[in-house]
């Protein structure tokens, strides 16, 4: 009888040790034959795949590779889910452990990307959330240019991120320089970690960037920013609404700009020499890489300073906008002392305009200056 038993036992458990292979050969072969029709022209494998049935599927050692555009190595991904909710069609959570993404588009777009993917085939199952753990992407396109280590956690049926750990090595975007970026928030926690060890704007350099960073649902609000700008100082705020196109908005406070750097740094030299220093708000507002509102005053310090035109293409389009002789501006603008100026900023398309009006001993004087393509995207 006992060996009819261990018969039976040894039957029994080659049995589900067969029945456990066989699913997992069929899951790694349903998983490739998915990612071959996600990612078609690809070389896919994946080396390994591990099956709870009541809870987990995953799989290990998955590479996707397409010659010249894109690598994923990705070391473990998978879905956890109950039985209920299969029965519903929702996975709980789907992950991804350990991965680096390599992207390299050349002069084409990120969002033309999708032109080398095949996302037309229904899903079938709602994936309730998502969790990134140590996902190291390198990303190089026509915009942008990025290297970053992220590990985060995203609510897509709510579409709320809900955790988020970004450390940027570098990103190059649309004008914009930053290295050393680090990002840290949940929605748990109400102050998070926000830093940027050096950053620039078109020709204007920014000195370190510090914040208490938010998340609240869709909003990241960073709070208490302080930076340094044309050797002054800059303190405020700003929000982004976390969309596909995230929404911005800042109000930043300026102290002791100092013109005669921002003449240096912007190369205006040739045209214009300016001294003295300016403080004020300016409030900017955009959407995606859109830069859409630029506005604020600036006016100048006690001590006043010197203004010079120098470009004799701006001395006609003032004297032709004014109706004064040339000889007359041009002598008014020279080594021109000014007590108190405001400069009010706008953007005009994708023009920064500075309208300038000072006033000293010599009288009242006005100008307009424009940075062509200064929020171009």
């Amino acid at each position: 009888m006992k060996k009819i038993i261990v018969i039976l036992a040894v039957v029994f458990l080659s049995a589900l040790a067969v029945l456990f292979i066989t699913k997992s050969f069929i899951a790694l072969a349903v998983a490739k034959g998915q990612l071959q029709s996600i990612f078609p022209k690809s070389e896919i494998s994946i080396s390994g795949c591990a099956i709870d049935p009541l809870r987990k599927l995953s799989f290990s050692g998955i590479k996707i590779k397409r010659e010249k555009v894109y690598e994923f190595d990705i070391k473990e991904a998978g879905i956890n889910y109950n039985l209920a909710g299969i029965f519903k069609r929702n996975i709980a959570k789907a992950y991804l452990k350990d991965a680096r993404i390599n992207i390299t588009l050349g002069q084409k777009s990120v969002l033309e990307f999708n032109e080398y993917l095949n996302l037309s085939s229904p899903n079938i199952f709602i994936i309730r959330e998502l969790q990134l753990t140590n996902v190291a992407l390198d990303l190089k396109a026509k915009e942008v240019s990025l290297a970053m280590k992220l590990s985060a956690g995203v609510d897509l049926f709510n579409q709320e991120v809900k955790s988020l750990d970004a450390r940027a090595e570098s990103l190059e975007s649309q004008g914009v320089f930053l290295k050393e970026v680090v990002l840290k928030v949940a929605q748990e926690f109400p102050q998070g970690e926000f830093s940027i060890q050096q950053a620039s704007y078109d020709k204007a350099n920014v000195g370190r960037v510090k914040a208490r960073a938010d998340l609240k649902g869709k909003d990241l609000s960073f709070s208490e920013l302080t930076t340094r700008l044309f050797d002054g100082e800059v303190n405020g705020e700003a929000r982004v609404v976390l969309m596909q196109n995230p929404e911005y908005s800042a109000s930043l406070k300026f102290s002791n700009l100092d013109m005669e750097r921002f003449i240096k740094d912007f190369k205006l030299e040739e045209k214009f020499q300016m001294t003295g220093k300016l403080s004020g708000n300016i409030v900017l507002k955009g959407q995606g890489a859109d830069l859409r509102i630029i506005e604020g005053d600036l006016w100048a310090g006690e001590a006043g300073g010197i203004m010079v035109v120098k470009d004799d293409t701006v001395l006609k389009n003032m004297a032709r906008g004014s109706n004064q002789p040339l000889d007359i501006l041009v002598e008014s603008f020279k080594d021109y002392h000014y007590n108190t100026g405001v400069m009010k900023l706008s953007k005009k398309q994708e023009d920064l305009i500075m309208d300038i009006a000072l006033d000293g001993e010599k009288g009242k004087r006005s100008l307009t200056v424009t940075l062509h393509d200064f929020a171009a995207p």
